[in-house]
Parts: structure tokens; C-alpha cells; sequence
């Protein structure tokens, strides 16, 4: 399950195999026609369109939104966002690739990889922002340059700091998930509740079957 309630069939061993075909054809008819887990985050917004069989196996079979032209379309629409959702495909893919590899050092606790790194810099560098104090004395901040992928590159750099000590970015191990989120708290392991009980059915499963197997 990803965000608010999406419920995906994924693989727990030989008893329970689905197809990536099957299993998108049911998920179009039901959530992935809304996307609700989307909100006014963009960074993730943009970086939860790819969701994963299993998010500890970088082999795993991957179901990708903005692949597919039906579920694209729902992308856009969905983004709350005019300038991130009406950007071109290609431009989009190679921002997603970006902060997808910086949220996922961040959850591995790792260096990012020095071609993400560089990019994000540098679209970063193009969309910069300063002060302005308001006639009640209130500080806020305002855009210098209206650069969509600079201010999107920016907010992914800001995840990285980390003043209260902690991951502010995870991704959800949960099988058939792996979407990225912010915990509400330091020992949140999933995105959603229903993605952690899936996830210990799941273990309870693989724990049952290799004891059948031990007999």
C-alpha cells in the first residue's frame, strides 16, 4: 500500500506470484486512477511514481507511473503543481532519476552518487532565493528565479539537513510499496499502518513457509 490506502498484490513466494501485467491492470481500475498519496509535497511527488516488488531487492520487478501514457495523464493532473506537472517527459525522467537517488542515499545513510549530486547543484544554483521583510516585521522568503526543476532540485537538498539528528526521508520496505515518505516520528519504519501489517504478514508467511520446508 502506498499514501492513503493503495492496496498492491506483490510476490510472497511461489504460492502468491502475480504478473507486473496483472497487477497493473487491477491497480488502474482502482487507487492508481487517483493517486491520492500524492499532496504539496513535490519532491516526493515526483520521486513516488516508480513502486517496487520489493524495495530491498534492486532487481525487483518495478511498476512505473510515468511509463504508462493512462497513468501519466493522472500524474499531471494530480500534481498540485502547474509548472511540475506540465514539464516535458525527458526533463521529468531526469529529475525524477536525481532525487531518486538522493532520497535513496538518504535512507541508506551512503554518499549520493556523484552524477546526481552534481546535477541537483547545479539546477539548484539556477533557481535562487533571498529575503524580504514585510511592513509587520515578518521575514519571508521570496524567488529570485522562476526555475520549476532548480526549485525542485532545491527542496531535495534541504532533506539533507538534518538538524534533529535523524533520517527526515525513509523509504517504505513494505513489498509492493517503496515509495518514499517523512516520518511523523523517529521510529516509524513504514508510510502507512497498512503497509506495515502487510509487511508482517508478509515476514509471518516467509516464516511459516521455511518452517513447512524444514520438516
Amino acid at each position: 500500500m502506498v499514501g492513503n490506502g493503495l492496496m498492491f498484490k506483490v510476490r510472497y513466494g511461489p504460492y502468491h506470484a502475480f504478473s507486473l501485467r496483472m497487477r497493473y491492470s487491477e491497480l488502474v481500475q482502482s487507487d492508481l486512477a487517483e493517486m491520492p498519496w500524492i499532496d504539496g509535497d513535490l519532491v516526493l511527488a515526483v520521486a513516488n511514481t516508480v513502486v517496487l516488488d520489493f524495495p530491498g531487492d534492486p532487481t525487483s520487478p518495478s511498476l512505473d507511473m510515468l511509463a504508462q501514457e493512462e497513468t501519466l495523464a493522472t500524474w499531471r493532473r494530480r500534481v498540485p503543481d502547474a509548472a511540475v506537472a506540465e514539464l516535458p517527459l525527458g526533463a521529468l525522467l531526469e529529475l525524477r532519476s536525481a532525487i531518486r537517488a538522493a532520497l535513496d542515499a538518504i535512507d541508506r545513510i551512503c554518499p549520493v552518487p556523484d552524477d546526481a549530486r552534481d546535477q541537483l547543484n547545479t539546477w539548484a544554483a539556477g533557481a535562487p532565493i533571498t529575503f524580504t521583510l514585510t511592513a509587520t516585521g515578518r521575514l519571508s522568503f521570496v524567488e529570485v528565479a522562476d526555475d520549476v526543476i532548480g526549485r525542485l532540485a532545491r527542496e531535495t537538498l534541504r532533506s539533507f539537513d538534518e538538524k534533529s539528528g535523524d533520517r527526515i526521508v525513509r523509504r517504505c520496505p513494505a513489498p509492493g510499496c517503496g515509495m518514499f515518505f517523512r516520518p511523523g516520528r523517529r521510529d516509524q519504519s513504514w508510510c502507512t499502518v497498512r503497509c506495515g501489517t502487510r509487511a508482517r504478514a508478509a515476514r509471518h508467511r516467509q516464516q511459516g513457509q521455511r518452517g513447512k520446508e524444514g520438516r
